[in-house]
């Protein structure tokens, strides 16, 4: 929300000393973000970088890999940041927990609030 609302407010005024400052102030978050997430990361920052272009081309991403390697961790991490950043929807699906397409229906309407 708060990244729309500055959006707004430097679209109508972009001239207006405030509207930039609230523009510099939310890229300021946005980039201290992006860095606690490389840090956080750092070993990862091939699969990171791939990540985060893949969420911001709005692909369907699948992620598969062996037991307890932090792909679960990595995933929420990561799009839990995409989210403060871009003020955008991710639906999160667990394939070992919605093994069924009527459970990964399911679940998806409950993250979009959908009554099925």
């Amino acid at each position: 929300m708060f990244k729309e609302e500055t959006k707004q407010i430097v679209s109508q005024d972009s001239w207006n000393p405030s509207s930039r400052k609230l523009q510099n102030a939310s890229l300021k978050i946005e980039k201290e973000m992006n860095e606690q997430l490389t840090k956080k990361w750092i070993e990862k920052s091939d699969e990171l970088f791939l990540f985060k272009s893949l969420l911001a081309s709005k692909s369907n991403i699948f992620v598969h890999g062996a037991n307890g390697t932090g792909k679960t961790t990595f995933v929420q991490d990561v799009i839990g940041t995409h989210r403060e950043i871009n003020d955008e929807f991710v639906v999160y699906i667990d394939c070992i927990e919605f093994n069924s397409e009527k459970l990964v229906a399911s679940a998806i309407s409950q993250q979009l609030n959908v009554r099925v």
